[in-house]
């Protein structure tokens, strides 16, 4: 449960956006938004990505989402944005997670090294598409067996 939780969203695109809303009507306490250009961000008032804003925010995080494509790419300089996380500044029983769904990314690797909690992007994937099951047939999203087809498609990759 998020309801009075400290959370820090990495990224501030459209995901980041929808994290956000569903931080907030799930009760989250105060939320940063962490940005690599704050200054484009009209939806919220985003902090920068820089060493010194990101060991401050994880400081006082109890949950970490990434919501940024780092995650997606298998390109090392791109990785290293999140290879440098100040891990180290959550506390113990901060939670991590990544809305990446179809691999353990490196900052979820190191995040369950440390000790946190972690959660990976499939729970969100499966209930999108659950909402769209029905909103385009009318009927009840059988999701269970949506869970089994990803879980079965990511082990077959």
């Amino acid at each position: 449960a998020v309801a009075g939780k400290r959370c820090a969203i990495l990224g501030a695109g459209g995901a980041a956006r929808g994290v956000a809303y569903g931080l907030q009507i799930a009760g989250a306490g105060e939320l940063d938004v962490i940005a690599r250009r704050p200054e484009q961000v009209s939806w919220i008032a985003a902090r920068p990505w820089t060493p010194g804003e990101l060991r401050a925010v994880f400081a006082r995080a109890e949950l970490v989402v990434d919501a940024t494509p780092i995650g997606l790419s298998s390109d090392d300089a791109a990785q290293a944005a999140l290879d440098d996380l100040p891990l180290d500044a959550l506390a113990g029983n901060a939670w991590v997670t990544s809305l990446v769904y179809h691999r353990e990314g490196s900052l979820l690797q190191r995040a369950t090294a440390r000790g946190h909690a972690t959660l990976d992007g499939r729970g969100m994937l499966v209930y999108q598409g659950a909402r769209a099951f029905t909103l385009w047939t009318g009927g009840p999203a059988p999701i269970a067996a949506m869970q089994r087809a990803l879980d079965e498609a990511i082990a077959g990759t």
